[in-house]
């Protein structure tokens, strides 16, 4: 795969996980500090570096997508819990059962986001594959 297409879908991943765990920590009534704004954009980070794992291939043969994305599923939970610990968030027991809930919605969400762009990107492409060809036969 393109070097450009995996940085330009790491970086919709990272937009998506940055605008939704600010949407979730403004729901559970956090108060947006610029230290809370850049803990949480650690986090984007984090999960959004994360991602590489599904543009590995010889890891996605050997698992299969399915426990990639487990993996993946296991890594944004530590990751939360990580950061949560590291800068201090206090995220009581039931707000974390309700994050993790909210995190694999999330990536589904995410995936479809993900596979709509896709979808657009290659019927784009194939639009201009049409045109030259087109071109082509004209000449």
């Amino acid at each position: 795969m393109n070097k450009w297409v995996i940085i330009r879908e790491i970086t919709i991943i990272f937009s998506f996980i940055f605008s939704l765990s600010i949407i979730f920590a403004l729901f559970t009534g956090a108060n947006l500090t610029s230290e809370s704004v850049f803990s949480i954009l650690v986090f984007s980070i984090v999960l959004g570096i994360g991602c590489t794992i599904f543009y590995i291939d010889p890891l996605v043969d050997f698992l299969g997508i399915f426990w990639v994305q487990v993996v993946y599923l296991s890594l944004i939970f530590t990751a939360f819990i990580v950061c949560s610990q590291v800068f201090v968030w206090n995220v009581p027991p039931m707000i974390i059962g309700l994050a993790f809930v909210v995190m694999v919605v999330g990536f589904f969400i995410g995936k479809t986001i993900l596979f709509s762009v896709s979808v657009k990107m290659t019927e784009q492409m194939n639009r201009q594959l049409k045109k030259k060809f087109k071109k082509r036969d004209n000449e």
